[in-house]
């Protein structure tokens, strides 16, 4: 793995490495599952103080999460000091990812009840999770919210839902509204 060989060349060398450097790093650890190597990293990442930077913070959630190992992944969530979007989507997207439809469920709600706003990323995991369940009532609040957020010109989120919970006469009808 290249990164790993970058990273401990410049650990040898006594170069810090940036923020950029660690994203980079993080995100070969994930694709070749180097477990080790990725918490040495994560270690790094303390040593330096860079947990707060909201790219580290998610790109430790996506590693871990990635991984199966969801409570890692919590652990890194917690202890980011400022929360964005992207750390609130890559540990619910973790969640879903490893099954743990209610934990996401649970995440999302959280999210909603601290004030900050869900974007369309989010908004598409928690769909897609609804329809994992087969959860259509939670699929339509979801959306409900999606529309009254100014997300509704996004069909993808309609098609999406729709074709999960394989409601194909709705889906025909979101493709081809003009040919009915």
């Amino acid at each position: 793995m290249y990164a790993k060989t970058c990273g401990l060349e410049m650990q040898r060398l006594g170069i810090k490495p940036s923020t950029f450097t660690f994203s980079i790093i993080l995100r070969a650890c994930k694709s070749v599952e180097a477990l080790e190597y990725g918490k040495q990293v994560h270690t790094q990442v303390y040593k330096y103080d860079l947990q707060g930077d909201e790219f580290i913070g998610s790109g430790l959630i996506d590693f871990y999460c990635s991984l199966g190992l969801s409570t890692y992944a919590l652990r890194c969530f917690n202890l980011t000091p400022r929360l964005d979007i992207v750390s609130w989507t890559s540990m619910v997207a973790g969640y879903i990812q490893n099954g743990e439809i209610e934990s996401a469920f649970d995440l999302f709600y959280k999210l909603l009840e601290s004030g900050m706003k869900p974007d369309e990323f989010i908004i598409s995991s928690m769909l897609g999770a609804c329809a994992d369940l087969a959860a259509a009532r939670s699929g339509e609040l979801i959306q409900g919210y999606a529309v009254k957020a100014g997300f509704g010109k996004f069909l993808l989120f309609k098609i999406h839902r729709y074709a999960c919970m394989q409601n194909l006469e709705i889906l025909i009808l979101l493709i081809f509204p003009l040919q009915r």
